[in-house]
This record gives C-alpha cells, structure tokens and sequence, in this order.
C-alpha cells in the first residue's frame, strides 16, 4: 500500500477516475458536481494497493454559496468567509475498512496545512468519522441539520488551529 498526496489535476487520469468512483461509491456527495468540485480542490490524498485506489480524503475549498448553507444550517456564528477549507470525500472502499486508512489519509493532509482553520461535516450517526475528527483536534460545533436531500443528519466539526494555540497558553 503507499499512499499518495497530490493535486488533483497532477494524479493519473486512471487514478482521478478510481478516486471519483469510490466517492461516487459512498453516495453521499452530488455525483454530478464531484469531478468540479475535485478539479478546484486544494489537496487529495489517496491509498493505492495491487487492484487500484482503496481509500480517498481531499481538501476542497467550496463556493462561498455552499460554505455560507453549511454555516446557517449548523447555526454557527462564525463567518464562513474565514474558513475556505473543507475536509471531505473521505472514503474507504469496504474490503479495506477497519485498518486505519481513513485516520491516516485526514491525517497526512490536515498535517499539511497545520496552520489553517478547516471544518468537515459527517453523518451523525458515523461514529467511525466522528472519532477520527476528534482524534485530528476537530471540535464538534453548531446543531445537527438535515442534509440536502434529507436522507441523513449532518454534524459540523471546526479544527481552528488559533483556538488549539490560546487554549494551550491558558
């Protein structure tokens, strides 16, 4: 297994197509809108086995449109002018679950922009993504709210790395 982080545009296009899929796969992102919203992403780290890519996160950097519902629905106070980072599209193909592959790719890619503030929103019954979030020094904000399509409630997780410093210096 290595795993790999790149630009989107700089991965093979075989590799792009494997990465849309297994998002494609986990059917919670706008299958239409994926290979957009990949192409304008900042960073996305991959998994890749003998048969292909097995696990994929990114760090997106959604319209001002989306961030700003994403904001009202978790009835934040923030500004969502002052965090253009999302993690997101993290998904582990189901045969290679449960070895730490999710926690290892948000891992690799929040590390790489230690600095700045990033949000991520997950299902709230994924257990398994909120236990990771927390491990990543992302903290649980807002309320529960329905996604768009009004299958699944959605919780928002803020790591703001100046609230980590001034709680630490306290």
């Amino acid at each position: 297994m290595e795993l790999l982080i790149s630009p989107f545009g700089a991965i093979s296009e075989k590799e792009q197509i494997d990465i849309i899929n297994l998002i494609k796969i986990g059917n919670e992102a706008n299958a239409e809108l994926v290979l957009n919203r990949m192409e304008s992403s900042l960073l996305t780290a991959y998994i890749k086995g003998e048969m292909g890519v097995m696990g994929t996160a990114t760090i997106k950097r959604p319209e001002l449109s989306y961030r700003t519902y994403v904001f009202d629905q978790a009835c934040l106070s923030k500004s969502p002018e002052n965090i253009p980072l999302e993690l997101g599209y993290v998904f582990i193909s189901p045969s290679f679950r449960n070895q730490g592959l999710a926690l290892k790719l948000c891992k690799s890619l929040v590390g790489l922009i230690p600095k700045q503030a990033v949000f991520a929103t997950t299902r709230s019954d994924n257990e398994g993504m909120k236990a990771i979030l927390q491990k990543l020094d992302f903290n649980q904000e807002g309320v529960a709210y329905e996604n768009r399509s009004k299958t699944n409630m959605l919780q928002f997780y803020l790591r703001d790395p100046q609230k980590f410093i001034l709680d630490n210096l306290y």
